[in-house]
């Protein structure tokens, strides 16, 4: 009954916000119409771009009513047009790598974000930066704009939450502090010790401006006088913190609070800082924001109906958002887990999810024929598609922390995939999960034999597992000699099926009970490892035993590896690029200028493509290139015996189909 009465006190009518004249609305860059088009030269995209920023934050709806703020740090800031469900504009970060946070003022006329060190602002109109502040000594963890738009606060990683003005530019007085307790059991009856203050988690503004909150990791949600810096009131949290926000009317904080160490939520008096109401099972969270009515909170898994007085739905994500947003209207929510991703707040549903991911395209696989294609997707998803149209014909979702990798079989009947910890086989018939395998981590590759009975899986345990590929049997693992571990990020079959090639690297030891700081010594081992250098090993599959070394031990490993139709030749990506003879171990020709982090691909008449780049497989010599940003490419796939290439490029939600020239 409590929760109910409290969740009725939220609903009661918002209280007056400052008079907010709201900016006219920019025109649409005259390219916006080409956004979700393939490049000029390529055949199709596998997916869409709209609505989507595959490795996106969530800035928050403008106070137009229909525009969506994103960013990423690979492609700027869009603003999204939810009338149309198309991009807008795309606004550039220049010289900002790393694109943290972003926020709008409430008239919607600048947009704000930062990059840990420095906090800009840019007039959305023009696109042109108006200031770049700091916070001398600090690093900034969050922004919260004021009601009334003149004032940004900004908590830092030191512990320190402090006021820019927004038409200046200049830092105010204003500098408070969650001070950390040493020892919650000290000294009982005595008060406890301070120490230095802890990193500012969450920022919130009531609506009418006059009270500012914070939250201080384990130590709690305070309130403060944004003119004063007195403090106005402490939530009794026991050291819980969270994301924080405030109800519309500016009656309630929304709030965590510990009990036996679980974190959930709880709705506080605003004006005494007193507990009002438990809400039963609305858990931690990342990200928290509240409708413009007040009738739904939402923490980014967890959509809460305030009328009701319980959950209305559990959002099906794969993780926890840091940026949530709900649209004026109240009828979607933006979250950024996996990408970005908008729900219907009335139906829980994914929206636009019929179109392909939500998130980056991380792998591609492709049948031998080129008719089929596999995508695995930051969203959480694998994805199939019929490469000739670009029908999408299943979708697999489910992945833990998004889908890392997939493979199709060879006769184009099932998909494996791959997560932070588990393998997957699905039926594309059914669309059923066959077999599943746990205990892995951090997967990086599965893939199937050419005949179709294996499927090796690599990835953060260093070691490639073989499994029988219709029943999910182990059948054994591929270890280094001596206790060597294989690093087993990316490898290839040999198309007979017999063979795997896959990188090894055994660290050196430090002596036990020794100097921590001595030098290390060298393992030593058959193959010569224990110097910290990658070596490129071929494998007996049926043994399980090394064949030779291929190439030459290099300081770093940046990527793939690729075999030739014939299996005579292996192309390895570590420190440029290299062909080796996989009968000899001796490197044929090797280029330090070519770049195949972003995937190697062998064509059945002797080309190589690594990245966007075509190349004579025999010498090496560059023969064309794709029209894309290749520096930026993160997946392709070529089948051996289609004329089609297929490139996803950082960031990217969509595939690009290519004709092979």
């Amino acid at each position: 009954m409590l929760a109910l009465l409290a969740a009725s006190a939220a609903l009661a009518a918002p209280v007056p916000q400052p008079a907010i004249k709201i900016a006219p609305i920019p025109k649409p860059d005259p390219d916006a119409a080409e956004f979700d088009k393939p490049p000029k030269g390529a055949l199709r995209l596998l997916g869409s771009r709209q609505m989507r920023h595959g490795l996106g934050s969530v800035g928050g709806f403008a106070t137009d009513g229909r525009t969506l703020f994103t960013s990423d740090h690979v492609n700027g800031i869009r603003e999204w047009d939810t009338d149309t469900n198309t991009l807008r504009r795309a606004i550039p970060t220049p010289d900002v790598t790393n694109v943290r946070r972003l926020t709008s003022t409430p008239d919607g006329g600048k947009l704000l974000y930062d990059d840990y060190k420095r906090l800009y602002v840019i007039d959305r109109a023009t696109k042109k930066r108006l200031h770049a502040l700091e916070v001398p000594g600090q690093a900034i963890q969050r922004l919260a704009v004021s009601p009334d738009g003149k004032t940004v606060a900004v908590g830092t990683e030191q512990g320190h939450v402090r006021l820019f003005d927004l038409a200046t530019g200049q830092l105010h007085e204003f500098d408070v502090s969650h001070p950390k307790l040493i020892d919650p059991g000290f000294a009982p009856g005595r008060g406890r010790p301070k120490a230095d203050p802890q990193p500012i988690y969450s920022l919130a503004w009531s609506p009418d401006g006059q009270t500012l909150a914070s939250a201080a990791q384990s130590e709690g949600v305070r309130g403060w006088n944004p003119l004063t810096g007195e403090e106005r009131w402490a939530l009794d949290t026991d050291r819980g913190y969270g994301p924080i926000a405030f109800t519309p009317d500016g009656q309630h904080v929304i709030a965590p609070i510990r009990t036996d160490s679980i974190y959930r939520y709880a709705l506080w008096d605003a004006n005494t800082g007193k507990k009002a109401a438990d809400l039963d099972g609305f858990g931690s969270a990342y990200g928290l924001t509240v409708s413009a009515d007040g009738r739904y909170f939402c923490n980014g898994q967890h959509l809460w109906d305030a009328k009701a007085g319980k959950i209305a739905h559990e959002l099906p994500v794969n993780g926890l958002s840091s940026g949530v947003a709900f649209s004026r209207d109240g009828k979607r929510v933006a979250l950024d887990v996996d990408g970005v991703k908008i729900f219907d707040v009335v139906t829980g549903k994914e929206l636009f999810d019929d179109a392909g991911h939500a998130g980056a395209v991380l792998a591609i696989s492709v049948t031998q024929d080129g008719k089929l294609a596999a995508t695995a997707g930051h969203d959480g998803t694998a994805r199939v598609w019929e490469v000739g149209t670009g029908k999408l014909l299943h979708t697999f979702r489910g992945h833990l922390n998004g889908c890392a990798t997939v493979s199709l079989s060879p006769d184009g009947k099932r998909l494996a995939t791959g997560d932070l910890d588990a393998v997957r086989v699905f039926d594309l018939k059914s669309g059923h999960e066959v077999w599943k395998v746990g205990g892995h981590s951090q997967l990086v590759k599965v893939a199937f034999t050419p005949n179709g009975d294996t499927l090796a899986v690599g990835g953060g345990s260093l070691t490639v597992h073989l499994y029988d590929a219709k029943s999910g049997d182990p059948l054994r693992k591929l270890v280094g000699y001596n206790g060597g571990l294989n690093s087993a990020w990316h490898f290839a079959w040999t198309p007979d099926s017999k063979y795997i090639v896959s990188p090894v690297c055994l660290m050196p030891e430090r002596p036990a009970g020794g100097n921590p700081n001595a030098a290390p010594v060298p393992v030593g081992g058959p193959g010569g490892e224990g110097d910290g250098k990658f070596r490129f090993v071929l494998w007996d599959v049926k043994s399980g035993e090394r064949v030779r070394v291929l190439g030459e031990p290099v300081e770093r490993y940046d990527g793939p590896v690729a075999i030739d139709a014939e299996g005579l030749r292996v192309a390895i990506a570590a420190r440029g690029l290299s062909l080796v003879e996989l009968k000899t171990g001796k490197v044929t020709w090797a280029d330090a200028d070519v770049d195949g982090w972003g995937g190697l691909a062998f064509t059945g008449d002797d080309k190589l493509y690594a990245k966007g780049v075509c190349l004579d497989a025999k010498t090496g010599k560059k023969e064309s290139e794709l029209p894309a940003d290749l520096r930026q490419t993160r997946a392709l796939a070529v089948p051996l015996k289609g004329n089609t290439v297929l490139t996803a490029v950082w960031g990217d939600t969509a595939v690009v189909v290519w004709a092979r020239k």
